[in-house]
């Protein structure tokens, strides 16, 4: 608030684990570790300050990110993001929003604002499983190493990963936004929905290990690594949402990548590239070649193509990573390093 122009922010709440008390955390020698990413939600008076809000919030997100606040390491960091009240209504069904009409803890401004500014909940869609499991395959892709607390994190994804994959089973299977937001008391009831019994049990224990340093420090590791736990994950779940029983990695790839949707994607390609500062101009050349398949997925899919793709397939999504990384500008290094940067500048 100390950066934010005066007048500039309605409210400021935070929504996720956070809000619903489920924040993994460990006390470590008298430093709290915080293994969740913090999920803030600033909600700005008028369209017009959204730039300079958002100005302000990278500046206090580098601060915290440097390790200035005494005591507390968040190894995850803080995403804020910056709405105005029709963008906030707007926000899709998913895992992490969908009970924020009941889970929200307001840190400024009146809570009393907060309720008509939230989207109603609704019936989750089965894609939203794939969702989650794109996000944390880019978790999974590089896990972080280092001294004992990245281990300890790099642990504490792997677990959450096993609760991910038992969460969009779930959502999958039909399971209500309750449920999909409180997953412990359906994932301990077995009969309550019909999931692979070796997934629920990993939910089970991801929950029952959260916060124990016991847990983190005895978890065992199964010879898969977390990125081909969660392409399996994905592998599996695809077809329901996408329907397209019995497809091949490839095919479903390409249908979640809405190929030869071309009308679609160009659309996508022309808001993704304003995302990353391409002028319209430049980005309108780029349409054809940009849009053979959803930029979007492309860059999100990346990670999970790695493990999932091999040979002709493979290649045809290396390619259109190439083309759009490109087009947005990230031409130079490796095409691993091409996509995080590109994928970053439009999230």
């Amino acid at each position: 608030m100390r950066r934010a122009p005066a007048g500039s922010v309605a409210l400021i709440f935070a929504g996720g684990s956070l809000a619903r008390g489920a924040v993994w955390a460990c006390d470590v020698a008298g430093t709290l570790e915080v293994y969740s990413d913090i999920d803030l939600y600033v909600v700005v008076e008028d369209p017009s300050f959204v730039a300079a809000v958002q100005a302000a919030a990278r500046r206090a997100i580098a601060e915290v990110e440097a390790g200035r606040e005494p005591g507390v390491l968040f190894l995850r960091g803080v995403d804020v993001g910056v709405y105005t009240r029709e963008d906030l209504r707007a926000q899709p069904v998913r895992p992490g929003t969908a009970d924020l009409g009941t889970n929200h803890l307001v840190l400024y401004g009146d809570p009393g604002r907060l309720p008509g500014m939230l989207p109603a909940p609704e019936e989750m869609d089965g894609v939203e499983a794939l969702y989650l499991l794109e996000n944390r395959a880019w978790d999974a892709w590089r896990p972080p190493r280092g001294d004992a607390s990245r281990e300890r994190l790099r642990r504490v994804l792997s677990l959450k990963l096993d609760l991910d994959i038992a969460v969009a089973h779930m959502i999958v299977a039909g399971a209500g936004v309750a449920s999909i937001t409180n997953p412990a008391p359906a994932l301990r009831a077995p009969a309550t929905f019909a999931i692979d019994e070796d997934v629920r049990a990993a939910g089970v224990r991801a929950i029952d290990a959260r916060c124990d340093p016991g847990a983190l420090a005895d978890l065992e590791e199964n010879g898969e690594s977390p990125l081909q736990r969660v392409g399996r994950a994905w592998l599996a779940l695809a077809p329901w949402p996408l329907d397209a029983p019995g497809a091949d990695a490839a095919a479903l790839f390409a249908a979640r990548c809405a190929q030869g949707r071309r009308l679609a994607n160009a659309r996508q390609w022309v808001r993704t590239a304003g995302c990353a500062g391409v002028a319209k101009p430049r980005a309108l050349l780029a349409v054809w070649r940009c849009s053979a398949r959803s930029p979007r997925s492309v860059l999100r899919l990346h990670p999970l193509a790695q493990v999932l793709l091999r040979g002709d397939a493979l290649e045809v999504h290396a390619a259109n990573a190439r083309r759009v990384t490109a087009a947005l500008g990230f031409g130079l290094g490796t095409l691993d390093e091409r996509v995080r940067a590109a994928h970053a500048a439009i999230s």
